[in-house]
């Protein structure tokens, strides 16, 4: 007779009927972790998340020099793209988040590569979602988001003003011509 208590005796019940147990799921650390940016060592007000691959057009540059120009404090940014250690793009910008981070004490800036379950979870406790690619013709980080329930600021690329329009979920951004 299996122990209602211990799901092992289930288990054994059911592999002697030839059932197969459901496979136990690893918990990534970011779904139990309530404020999931501290473990970038930032406590911040304010988070700002974006994600694009290193290649140098997905606005990587500009998420630096808005996270310069803005004028608040106790800010982060968190730029998500997969680590690439042959692309110029990357090493430019781990230079950019070192030295931003060095002269700037109370604005931040992480460049990441994260599991999938950890972008979601990174989407969902963003205050804001920016989108600054120069080159996109139809950005489902963007619907990512919308899903996310983040509100989101794009750069006005592919089909993104069509996507704000209907989902109501952002806006466009003008962007230098």
């Amino acid at each position: 007779i299996p122990n209602p208590e211990n799901n092992r005796g289930q288990e054994n019940e059911a592999r002697c009927r030839g059932v197969r147990p459901a496979r136990r799921r690893r918990r990534d650390r970011c779904l139990t972790n309530p404020r999931f940016f501290y473990g970038f060592g930032v406590s911040s007000r304010y988070e700002v998340v974006t994600i694009g691959s290193h290649n140098g057009q997905k606005g990587h540059a500009e998420i630096f020099e808005i996270a310069r120009k803005i004028n608040l404090k106790n800010i982060h940014f968190t730029i998500i793209a997969n680590r690439n250690w042959k692309s110029p793009c990357y090493w430019s910008c781990k230079l950019k988040e070192i030295f931003f981070n060095l002269f700037n004490a109370k604005k931040k800036v992480s460049v990441v590569s994260l599991s999938r379950p950890e972008v979601i979870s990174c989407l969902k406790q963003a205050d804001l979602f920016l989108f600054a690619s120069n080159i996109e013709c139809s950005p489902l980080v963007l619907f990512e988001a919308i899903e996310a329930g983040v509100f989101f600021l794009s750069s006005d690329v592919g089909n993104a003003r069509e996507i704000a329009e209907r989902s109501g979920g952002g806006e466009i951004i003008k962007t230098k011509t």
